[in-house]
Order: C-alpha cells, then sequence, then structure tokens
C-alpha cells in the first residue's frame, strides 16, 4: 500500500516538537492590546485613560490646596493649560448693539438684541428687565444643546423668574443654535441633522486655524 510510514523514532521527533514550540508560544509575552469588538474596546480604553487622569489630576489638587503659594500656582497652571486647550481667541471689535424689537410684560420687558462678538460674527440675544428704576443685579443665562436655545422654554421660564424678583437676564444664542444656525443652505434651512453635529464640524475647522468653536463661544 502507497503512503507515508513514520517509525516510532520519527513520531517521537514530531510529537516533541509540536511540545518545544507550544512552550515557546505559551511562554512569550502576552501583549496587553485591544480585542476584535473596536467599537466597545476603544471606548473602554478611553474610560481607563479619562479615569487615570481624573485620579492623577485629584492628587494635584488636593496638593494644591496645601498652601496659598501652592494653591496660587495651581491656579495660574491651569489658566494657561486652559488657554492652549482652547485656542487662539478671536480680536475684539465693536459690539455695535441693535435692539431689534421689544416685548412688554406686566412685571418685566423683554429686549431682542444683536451685536457683534467679532467683527462680522453676530450674536443673537434676550435681554430681560425689571420695571422700576435701576440699579438691578445682573444673571447670564446660558442655554445647553436645546436647538430653540434662549427660545426653549425652560430657559424662557428662569429668565422669567429672574425678571420678577428684581434681576437682569442676558440670554444669548449660542452658536449654531436657534438664530445662528451657520450652515445651511440658499434657503437658509440647516445642513446638519442638529445643533451639536454643527459643533462638531465647526470645532474641526476650527482647529486647522489653531483655535477651536469653544473660543469662538467664550468670546460672544
Amino acid at each position: 500500500m502507497n503512503g507515508f510510514k513514520f517509525s516510532t523514532s520519527k513520531l517521537s521527533f514530531v510529537f516533541c516538537f509540536f511540545q518545544f514550540a507550544s512552550f515557546f508560544a505559551f511562554a512569550q509575552k502576552q501583549f496587553n492590546v485591544l480585542g476584535w469588538k473596536a467599537d466597545v474596546s476603544v471606548n473602554t480604553y478611553l474610560l481607563q485613560q479619562m479615569q487615570s487622569q481624573y485620579n492623577e489630576r485629584k492628587i494635584t489638587f488636593n496638593k494644591a490646596l496645601a498652601s496659598k503659594p501652592s494653591t496660587q500656582t495651581y491656579i495660574q497652571t491651569v489658566r494657561i493649560k486652559f488657554k492652549e486647550l482652547v485656542g487662539n481667541l478671536p480680536d475684539k471689535a465693536d459690539l455695535t448693539a441693535e435692539i431689534t424689537g421689544t416685548i412688554h410684560k406686566d412685571n418685566y420687558r423683554i429686549e431682542k438684541v444683536i451685536y457683534q462678538s467679532f467683527k462680522n460674527h453676530h450674536v443673537t440675544a434676550n435681554l430681560y428687565i425689571p420695571n422700576g428704576k435701576g440699579k438691578f443685579p445682573a444673571v447670564l443665562l446660558f442655554c445647553g444643546h436645546e436647538d430653540s436655545a434662549k427660545a426653549t422654554e425652560s430657559y424662557q421660564k428662569t429668565a422669567i423668574l429672574f425678571a420678577k424678583h428684581g434681576f437682569v437676564v442676558f440670554v444669548i444664542d449660542p452658536i449654531s443654535q436657534s438664530e445662528r444656525v451657520q450652515l445651511t443652505d440658499k434657503d437658509g434651512k440647516a445642513l446638519t441633522r442638529g445643533s451639536t453635529t454643527e459643533h462638531t464640524l465647526l470645532n474641526l475647522s476650527s482647529n486647522l486655524l489653531g483655535t477651536s468653536a469653544a473660543a469662538y463661544e467664550l468670546f460672544d
């Protein structure tokens, strides 16, 4: 009969070879790499890195509270780091503020305001002013990610509550929200699915210029 014939010695050699190879294969260093489920593993990896950095920050922060000089040094360090992360700020320009309309209520009025925070960059806002003679304390009310921004019911209720209790309240539309959508078609319709998507796209473009969308929003 044709075929391969192995002697006992040859079989022993083959067996020993595979045993030897297996030993070295398992004896090698086990590298800590991401698994095949990249979408899950990358997320877990990033969370671990975030937690590690948070723990380091906590240690540094606690040390900074040990004395007044260390606290002042920490504050200065954070300010420098913050400016590095945000990027370059625009040059200042005249506000050229205008009141485009006024809504009168029983205990307060709402002035519709538009101004430029830097050249040709306009900001729409509402100014809630209590009735009576000032001076009044003032509140700057920031909006979250609601597409309607200053027109959102919860923000309006908050501003009204302050105004009825004697506070001036200034509420602006953040970039990409309400009257300040940036990426539109020729008819003024938004080209993105929402404000957060537009924020991301604008931020990526800003990064190429050494700044960020956050820098523009802070400057507003």
